[in-house]
């Protein structure tokens, strides 16, 4: 049932060595954006459980990054805040497309301090 739905989630944690890929900071983003919803209507964790038809346990896994979630979830979760999945998507794009100009920022940066080093060297 929804426990089992659980533990066959994949789930991977931050505290470990490797670098976070896309998949894992989206997970994040999203129980970023679940979470703050659902704060910003004053919803326990517990009622939009119930509303939801999920998990305590799994809720709280998603919103801390913890775990991935499947599109059949999303729309469980988006339905019980009363939002359309397009909303959370958008902001999960535009999360994507802020980090994508910051990484192409710092590594404009990055090279342009490379290129005036070899420069100074030459």
């Amino acid at each position: 049932m929804e426990g089992d739905d659980f533990m066959q989630e994949k789930r991977f944690t931050t505290n470990n060595k490797r670098p976070l890929n896309r998949a894992d900071q989206d997970a994040i983003w999203l129980g970023d954006l679940i979470r703050n919803e659902r704060s910003k209507q004053s919803i326990t964790q517990q009622e939009l459980c119930e509303r939801a038809s999920i998990n305590n346990s799994y809720l709280s896994a998603i919103e801390h990054g913890y775990s991935f979630i499947s599109v059949s979830k999303l729309l469980s979760i988006c339905e019980g805040l009363d939002i359309s999945p397009g909303y959370i998507l958008d902001q999960l794009a535009e999360r994507r497309a802020l980090q994508a100009r910051q990484e192409a920022l710092l590594r404009a940066e990055k090279e342009e301090l490379i290129r005036r080093h070899q420069e100074s060297l030459s």
